[in-house]
Order: structure tokens, then sequence, then C-alpha cells
């Protein structure tokens, strides 16, 4: 069963093309970046804790994984955390060293080089035993200015520590086999023009913000301009009276009934219905006229637009 001592049997550790860190964006004030320093490096510190406590790797690869330093100092948390890979993991006779880290297509500068190189040989330089534990480390495609100057200036003592047993991948295999520590510093890039790693993973929200702005923007069709809206014709009124129904006017006392006009007299407006009063001597009163047009007034003819006296 595992204790608290005991580490994961793994012997590689690699992050390759995984972003590691969120860069500040370039409005950002140098004031608020190292302010939120200390958010920023969580991920890296989570992650170098675990490499060094919970497994047993020798070999560490970090490459493309948007690594950078800030304020190059004892303060940049990001550098003194990705030092501490190449320094003894664990205490005692269950201390070790790796043997093989890289750290190829990040953005680290002058001072972190000249920094993890020191720290990597004084940690090694103090071990006991005959056999040094050697390092290949593997600084190529970052950003180091002069990178063979300060690898010479180190080989040649320049530094408080004293003369380092050094070696670069461009030396030949004799000069490799004995050195402490084999570097590869070959291909940097300008600190001003260099771009994001191509491999690397961006972090979510600068992946929405890239693809929105390559998404090409839809054409937008001019308005279509819908045509007037027609009412429906109107039809003219038309009133069926059935003949059956058709009010009959009133015929003097003692006359027959007046018989409703058929056919072509039914069509043909006649004159209007006079009323011959005969109670109490009173004078004749004469009916309205009919209004309307030619069907109207075929259909209402003989109906009775008086009052019988």
């Amino acid at each position: 069963m595992p204790t608290r001592t005991s580490t994961l049997p793994i012997n590689e550790i690699n992050l390759s093309g995984n972003s590691l860190l969120t860069a500040p964006a370039p409005s950002e004030h140098a004031a608020a970046i190292k302010a939120n320093l200390k958010r920023r490096a969580e991920t890296v510190q989570l992650i170098v804790q675990f490499v060094r406590v919970s497994t047993e790797a020798r070999k560490v690869i970090f490459d493309n994984c948007n690594l950078e330093g800030f304020s190059h100092d004892k303060d940049d948390l990001i550098e003194l955390e990705i030092v501490r890979l190449v320094k003894k993991f664990g205490a005692g006779k269950h201390s070790r060293y790796a043997e093989h880290v890289s750290l190829a297509g990040n953005r680290f500068g002058q001072e972190f080089c000249r920094r993890i190189i020191e720290g990597a040989y004084w940690e090694r330089n103090r071990a006991d035993g005959k056999d040094l534990p050697k390092l290949y480390l593997n600084l190529s495609r970052n950003c180091i200015a002069q990178p063979e100057k300060i690898v010479e200036e180190l080989k040649e003592g320049r530094t408080a520590g004293g003369p380092m047993s050094l070696a670069t991948t461009t030396d030949p295999d004799a000069i490799q086999r004995d050195a402490l520590i084999v570097l590869d510093i070959t291909n940097q890039m300008d600190s001003h023009h260099a771009p994001a790693p191509s491999g690397a993973r961006r972090p979510l929200l600068d992946q929405l913000r890239q693809d929105r702005q390559r998404r090409p923007s839809p054409r937008r069709s001019p308005p279509r301009r819908s045509p007037p809206r027609r009412s429906p014709p109107r039809r003219a009124l038309s009133l069926a009276v059935p003949a059956a129904l058709a009010v009959q006017p009133r015929s003097p006392r003692g006359a027959p009934p007046r018989a409703a006009p058929t056919g072509a007299a039914a069509r043909t407006p006649g004159p209007p219905a006079e009323c011959a009063a005969t109670r109490g001597g009173e004078a004749p009163q004469t009916a309205a006229r009919h209004a309307g047009g030619a069907e109207l007034g075929s259909i209402l003819q003989g109906m009775p637009t008086f009052d019988q006296c």
C-alpha cells in the first residue's frame, strides 16, 4: 500500500503543448502584472510540486508551454519554480536529480538562462559520491540574447562560484561526455517579435476571441420591400327580398288589394302612389319618392313609404 512518503512509478513527465501560464494583456499595467503574478503562478507551482514530490520522474519536458519570466528577480515566481526542476528532489537516501529537462519553445530570457545553469551546476557539484549526476538542459527556441556568451562566461568562472563544467550540443562528443551539464541553446528568437508557440494550446478565452476575429462577418442582404397591401374589391350591396315577403301598399276602403308587379313591370319604376284620404274631409297626402339606384328601386317597388292617414 502506498504511504505518505511513497511516490508514483512515473519516470517521465511530458506536458508539451499545454499552456501553463496566461500571458498578461498588452494594455495591462506593470503594477497589475506584479500584483497578479502569484495567482498566475499557481498552476506552475502545483505541477512542479507534483513532479518533485509525488513521482520518480527523471525526465521532464515542458516544451511550448507558454512559459516566461516577468520581473527576472528573486520575486519572479515563475522562474523560481522552473529552476527547482533542475535541483535535487527529495532528501536523504530517497533524493534524486532530473537527468533531462526540456524547456524548448518558451519565452525565457538571458537572466533566466544564467540563473538556471548556475542552480543546476552548483546543486550537482555538492552531491556526494564520485559520479556526479549529469543533466541535459534544452533551452532552444527561447528569447535568450547571446546565449554563447553566457556559456563562455560561466565556463571561464567569471562568476563568484568559479569555473563550471559546461558544454553545448555544437561541441564535440568528447567534450560533451566530460561536461557535467550539456546545453542546447540553438535557434533563439527576438523577444520583441517572438510569436506564441504554435503547438501550445491557447487559453479558452483567447481561442474564442481570435476565432471570432477570424470568422468572416455574414453579408447582410438589402431589405426586401414588400408590395403595398391592396384591399379586396368592394362588392356592390344587393338586397334580395322575396316577393312573398314584400309589403303591399294599402288600398282605399272597399277596393281590392293591389297585386305585386311582376315581369317587366317590376323592373320599371312607376309614378309614386297617392293616398286618397276620406276620413273627415282631410286633404290627400303624397307618398315619398323611392331613393337609390335602379336595382334597389326595382326590389322595393310597391313598398309604402308613407303612413296611412
